[in-house]
């Protein structure tokens, strides 16, 4: 499974009732790591 098809996990999150603010947070997260090990 790509990095990619996982973001999708943490995007149904929105629908848990998550804080835009921690969903930024995760974003950002997800493109730092994505960015330094590749979309494997």
């Amino acid at each position: 499974m790509k990095m990619t098809d996982l973001w999708t996990l943490y995007d149904d999150k929105r629908i848990m009732g998550f804080s835009p603010h921690t969903l930024k947070a995760y974003s950002l997260q997800f493109k730092v790591l994505t960015r330094e090990i590749g979309n494997y």
